[in-house]
């Protein structure tokens, strides 16, 4: 669900001539979405609605608009964000073409208790729906724009269940990137020209494209991303650089053993616009999950990073252990929880598992918080990396905290991470320098 407060004076609330939104998405419910006026709500009005199939399970086309037969399932949470279409700044909603029951496991799947057998649900398959990201009117639900599966877009296979991570880089209130994991364990970004000289329509202003294909064909390779990636600036040698941070994990199957889930954190020097090559052609490269430059830093609590290095992963550690939600980065600070499957052989009593939070160097991945309460913070250890979680069962994300008095503080569900402090809250990106003209 997301809501939209068209607050104009920003007082927070609904005044004469102002609107407040409500957008409604299905999550296994059906491939629709629906949108609300509420800014009366004794008398709320329906706006307009999206339909996909009516059954996302078979492949008859006939009960979906036209301009969304590609969407299935409605997990994606539609993003409010703005953009230039033509000459004009539109109010939009984004979000990904939803989840294909595909990749359900079936009767048979691979659980915690059976580790050892595989079926087709533990391999990388490609899906029939939800393999796109779309951009509509947040007014009228009119389609504006949508990745086309062709060119840099030809490996969309997958569907995308996640919402999509919106980046406003340059900070003029307009979408410039957007971000999406897929389940087939690809990561795609999509630029946005916002260029104000231009009269251009949205979809000529729109170029994208894989930036990494983190699975493989083998079971112990499939992975999948239902969140959306965490989006940073960092500095690498005095060059800023994106860090592109994100877990797998399962979340249809939480028992799963099979999956070699992991922590990925990439690096993109191409910061604030698209990457060009040599030759001005547009060129989105890949990293894959056998890149060299992709550094394994699962067994090294401070591995030493090349200059020139795509980024870092670690295999999570525990038996089928791996990531249900989104990262959160903060001070150079990587901070997600993962889930560790119980195999228990006691009928009547649940298996619910546990938790672990991560406190990671977006960095290299080593240690920032002695998280295993033992020996000093000057001398940070792999099992620093992660603690258990008091509370059972798959964790919520980890969420940093600013009250209006006191620290700023990170907390997964109702758990606090007392060792957490934030080093820097203001880091200098960028400047300009204005020299006057003598007169």
């Amino acid at each position: 669900m997301t809501t939209w407060l068209d607050d104009t004076n920003h007082n927070g609330v609904v005044d004469s001539g102002e609107k407040a939104y409500l957008y409604i998405a299905m999550r296994r419910g059906g491939s629709q979405y629906y949108a609300l006026d509420v800014s009366d709500l004794n008398n709320p009005k329906y706006m307009w609605s999206i339909q996909g199939r009516t059954n996302t399970l078979d492949t008859d086309l006939s009960t979906a608009d036209g301009d969304f037969v590609e969407l299935g399932d409605t997990w994606s949470r539609p993003i409010k964000t703005r953009v230039r279409d033509g000459s004009t700044v539109k109010d939009v909603l984004v979000f990904g073409g939803g989840y294909d029951p595909n990749q359900d496991p079936t009767a048979d799947s691979t659980t915690a208790t059976s580790a050892d057998t595989t079926t087709v649900e533990d391999s990388r398959s490609t899906d029939g729906i939800g393999r796109a990201i779309f951009i509509v009117d947040a007014k009228t639900g009119a389609k504006l724009w949508q990745t086309n599966r062709a060119g840099q877009f030809s490996g969309m296979n997958y569907s995308i269940p996640s919402e999509i991570r919106v980046i406003d880089i340059d900070f003029d209130g307009l979408a410039d990137q957007l971000y999406a994991g897929d389940m087939g364990g690809q990561i795609w970004r999509v630029d946005i020209n916002n260029d104000a000289t231009l009269s251009n329509s949205l979809d000529s202003r729109i170029d994208g494209g894989r930036i990494a294909e983190l699975a493989g064909d083998e079971p112990a390779d499939a992975r999948r991303f239902y969140y959306p990636p965490d989006v940073s600036i960092i500095s690498v040698d005095g060059q800023q650089q994106l860090a592109i941070s994100i877990g797998s994990g399962w979340r249809a199957h939480p028992l799963d053993t099979v999956v070699q889930d992991r922590f990925y954190s990439l690096r993109l020097p191409y910061v604030y616009g698209k990457p060009i090559d040599s030759y001005g052609v547009t060129v989105y490269p890949t990293v894959t999950h056998t890149t060299t430059g992709l550094i394994d830093v699962t067994t090294e609590a401070a591995k030493s990073m090349p200059a020139d290095a795509r980024g870092w992963f670690m295999n999570l550690g525990a038996d089928g252990e791996k990531v249900l939600s989104s990262s959160v980065t903060a001070d150079h600070k990587v901070l997600f929880t993962s889930y560790l499957p119980e195999t228990n052989s006691e009928a009547c009593s649940a298996a619910e598992g546990s938790g672990a939070v991560y406190a990671v160097s977006v960095f290299n991945g080593a240690p920032v918080l002695n998280l295993d309460e033992t020996g000093s913070v000057d001398e940070l250890t792999l099992t620093d990396r992660f603690r258990i979680l008091n509370h059972a069962g798959i964790p919520p994300a980890t969420s940093v905290l600013f009250p209006e008095t006191g620290d700023p503080t990170a907390v997964v569900g109702t758990e606090t991470l007392d060792e957490f402090e934030l080093d820097e809250l203001r880091r200098r990106t960028f400047w300009q320098e204005m020299i006057e003209e003598d007169s």
